[in-house]
């Protein structure tokens, strides 16, 4: 299913960072999710997880839906998850595009890695 993929800062992101550790259960938890429409997330046939996929990476996040999502669009809170998802090109903005990324979605068995999962990834 093609989306427009959204990140941003949400509050249980933000207390994780304050008080937990990002590599705790917690804070995997708070941010590698991926919340879908209510009407997209019963097309996918109600996934566990799903496969997010942009020209930048590819990731797998466990679904959730959420009816204040709005039909074609996903969101996943900022983390080392989204960051995988956004790429580091600024072009003239100097940041990078965090909103309005053109993504696929698919349901997934895959299981969710943790950071040391993605961080080992990225070292090859």
């Amino acid at each position: 299913m093609r989306v427009l993929l959204n990140t941003g800062s949400t509050l249980g992101q933000g207390q994780c960072i304050k008080g937990y550790s990002k590599l705790s259960e917690r804070y995997l938890g708070e941010t590698a999710v991926c919340f879908i429409n209510w009407v997209d997330y019963h097309e996918l046939g109600e996934p566990e997880r799903v496969e997010v996929k942009t020209k930048y990476g590819v990731v797998v996040l466990r679904a959730k839906k959420d009816n204040r999502m709005l039909q074609g669009q996903v969101f996943v809170p900022r983390g080392l998850w989204a960051n995988q998802l956004i790429g580091g090109e600024t072009g003239d903005y100097g940041n990078p595009r965090y909103k309005g990324l053109e993504a696929v979605l698919q349901p997934t068995d895959e299981q969710v890695h943790d950071i040391s999962e993605i961080l080992k990834e990225l070292r090859k």
